[in-house]
């Protein structure tokens, strides 16, 4: 049994069930007599122990399943167990996921603080234990996890439970694609008790693993490995079975596999019951495989933009992207779930999917095996460097003003604004230098000063969260949740710059000023260096960016203003020639489909992607119970009200951008709700494009009104 799907059932545990796990480690591992007492009159203690002569000890064992302020609640109970039990020593055993580090620091301080020894057990560390010791089947057995005796081997999808499996058995990434082909024979073999002839459990592994029969050699010797390990042996007769300890490990997998899809068909189960509609296990096993699919397809096609190389798999299913089209076809025609409440309840399924560990074990394993059996981020490989802190990141604006706000004001915003926040955080954590140039800085500095027409204006803040302006959506966001904020929209907006505020003839100079305190809260992060670019690129050398980009801005009905996109195609041609000529490693964040596209369409050396992608690579090395992936669920459709609200901010942003000092007059103003709700009313949900569509119907709105569109940001402005 591996230690980190263990730790990842312990976290997730309840109260009765985790008291069970600690009192094996007590009475087992330390070799106490453990009596749980815990209650109202427990008076700081929820285990006493005794010694062997039948006195009690003095000693405090303190259990919790709290999932927050973990660290707080270890020193309060150990002071409170001080006091009321006067006790020499202080035990605190948690489900929570503390590191080998974390727990460490946390049993000094304790130490320090209260006089006191002090051990901390965390969710790892009792894994470890069970392990080690091997009571993992008793754990088992007295958390009544499923009896495999009840289960032929027809009951179980060795398919399914074999890709479960691959990322347990392998603590060496290196040798992972040899450890799938140990695991499926190993698998093959288990509801043999009789034994199989090599031959036999070649052709059952090939038909498992849906390989080629260029394999068989390759399996053939893997079977010597696995005589060498003494996972199998021969019978009397010459047949190959399971060593003992072997078979007892499958089985606690098989067990570890059922539970899993246990949990997640309740939840599910659960979901279903809200809207009245039947739902199985069988249910979920079937709906698992489609969700696993469709997040392998989403990590295989981000690794392919990351250029990484990949190897295909029947198994996997890795080329097939309808996983979800297929679930929503089985919700529509064997579950008969109303239309209306069909992407809420896939949005919900996703958001179970996304960090259970069932489906994230399928998604790693078959990333792994894409990947040629190597870890996919051991040492940034996939982006040809050979450590994050030999990759460069450059950071455009939709993602360098959410960071910018963040600086100043803490609080969720939109999981656009939010995950771009994240990604800032985890290139940190990684060591990757994050840069941002002085054209992008001038962007920033102009969405600040376009934000001043928001000012005075009465508008719905659920609405404005979802402004494309990310100063806007910060300010009402916040204000929403009671964040404490200035008393002004424009006090807020000086807060960033005090230029903002003082009027300007110059547009130019205007943007010079407020440029200025922006780069200024960058330098002052330490972490967004400015990156002077002195080259000026001759339009010769822009011209195969720029015929892309116009391309894809013509056959999305995209308007963008020339200033901008010169912006997006320097850039592409800085980090394209800091790859190909420089030797560098670089990598461009952004939220930006057109300038993603652009990239891609002309095969880019860098990596251009966005925020969900980034985090979701980046995600597959952590611990299981630590990953979530999160780009499938950005690109599935989002439910109806958010959606009402994006498109309301959507059409408000463009009207105020053109027409602000009309927004006062309420005739205008009812004008503008009336067209914004028979928008909203029409707006397909299943039309990727149906934002470009709301400008396009916005803009033909302005010009009914006569309304000049013009855009004062295209004015150059020396930097």
């Amino acid at each position: 049994m591996d230690k980190e799907t263990l730790t990842n059932h312990i976290t997730r545990l309840g109260k009765r069930d985790f008291e069970t796990a600690c009192r094996l480690v007590l009475s087992k591992v330390f070799n106490l007599i453990a009596v749980n007492v815990d209650g109202a009159g427990d008076g700081g203690t929820d285990f006493i122990s005794f010694d062997l002569d039948g006195s009690r000890t003095k000693v405090a064992y303190q259990i919790t399943t709290q999932k927050n302020d973990i660290k707080n609640k270890a020193y309060k109970d150990a002071a409170k167990s001080i006091s009321r039990l006067k006790v020499q020593s202080f035990y605190f055993l948690t489900t929570y996921p503390l590191s080998e580090t974390e727990t460490r620091i946390l049993e000094q301080e304790i130490a320090d603080e209260l006089k006191i020894s002090a051990k901390v057990f965390s969710s790892s560390t009792i894994a470890g234990l069970l392990i080690d010791k091997e009571l993992v089947g008793d754990f088992l057995n007295d958390t009544n996890y499923p009896d495999l005796r009840a289960y032929n081997s027809s009951s179980l999808d060795y398919r399914e439970m074999a890709l479960h499996s691959y990322t347990i058995l392998s603590d060496d990434a290196k040798h992972l694609k040899e450890r799938i082909y140990d695991d499926s024979m190993v698998l093959v073999l288990s509801d043999c008790s009789d034994g199989l002839d090599e031959t036999e459990i070649i052709e059952r592994a090939i038909n498992l693993l849906c390989l080629s029969e260029s394999k068989r050699e390759l399996l053939h010797k893997r079977i010597g490995a696995l005589f060498s390990r003494h996972l199998i042996e021969r019978t009397s007769n010459g047949k190959v079975i399971l060593t003992k300890s072997t078979a007892h490990d499958v089985n606690l997998r098989k067990s570890l596999y059922e539970r899993e899809l246990e949990n997640l068909s309740a939840a599910q189960t659960d979901l279903f019951q809200e809207y009245n509609i039947a739902w199985t296990k069988e249910d979920s096993k079937q709906a698992s495989v489609w969700l696993a699919n469709a997040y392998i397809a989403q990590q295989i096609s981000i690794l392919k933009q990351a250029k990484a190389s990949i190897t295909s798999n029947s198994l996997f299913g890795i080329e097939d992207k309808g996983g979800i089209d297929k679930l929503k076809n089985y919700l529509k025609k064997d579950k008969h779930v109303p239309v209306e409440y069909m992407d809420i309840i896939i949005d919900k399924m996703l958001q179970m999917a996304s960090n259970h560990p069932l489906i994230v074990k399928i998604t790693r394993a078959s990333v792994y095996i894409a990947l040629e059996g190597t870890n996919p981020l051991s040492a940034s490989k996939t982006l040809g460097a050979n450590r994050w802190s030999d990759i460069k990141m450059m950071i455009e604006p939709t993602i360098g003003i959410p960071y910018l706000c963040s600086q100043l004001y803490q609080g969720k915003v939109n999981r656009y604004f939010d995950n771009a926040i994240k990604s800032i955080q985890r290139a940190k954590e990684l060591g990757v230098s994050m840069y941002i140039p002085p054209f992008y800085i001038k962007e920033c500095a102009g969405h600040l000063h376009m934000a001043r027409k928001f000012n005075d204006i009465d508008l719905d803040p659920h609405e404005m969260q979802y402004s494309s302006n990310a100063f806007v959506a910060n300010y009402y966001a916040l204000k929403m949740q009671g964040v404490n904020m200035p008393d002004s929209f424009m006090e807020y907006l000086s807060t960033f710059s005090p230029a903002i505020t003082i009027e300007n003839n110059s547009y130019a100079d205007w943007i010079r000023n407020i440029m200025i305190n922006i780069q200024s809260i960058f330098a002052q992060s330490g972490i967004i260096q400015y990156l002077e670019i002195p080259i000026m690129y001759s339009e010769d050398e822009l011209k195969q960016y720029e015929t892309e980009y116009s391309y894809y801005l013509e056959e999305n009905n995209i308007v963008k203003s020339k200033r901008l996109i010169k912006n997006d195609i320097s850039a592409l041609k800085y980090t394209e020639d800091g790859v190909g000529k420089n030797g560098e490693h670089w990598m461009l964040l952004t939220f930006d489909n057109a300038l993603i596209h652009v990239a891609q369409k002309c095969k880019h050396s860098a990596w251009i992607n966005n925020p969900f992608s980034f985090l979701d690579i980046t995600e597959m090395t952590r611990d299981i119970s630590d990953t979530q992936f999160s780009s499938l669920a950005h690109t599935i459709a989002i439910s109806s009200s958010t959606q009402a609200l994006a498109i309301g901010a959507r059409i408000i942003d463009k009207i105020i951008a053109y027409a602000s000092n009309q927004m006062q007059n309420w005739e205008f103003r009812r004008e503008i709700d009336s067209f914004k709700n028979e928008i909203i009313k029409r707006a397909k949900t299943d039309n990727k494009d149906y934002m470009s569509e709301v400008d396009r119907k916005t803009d033909d709105f302005l010009k009914k009104h006569g309304i000049a569109i013009e855009d004062e940001y295209d004015e150059d402005v020396d930097m």
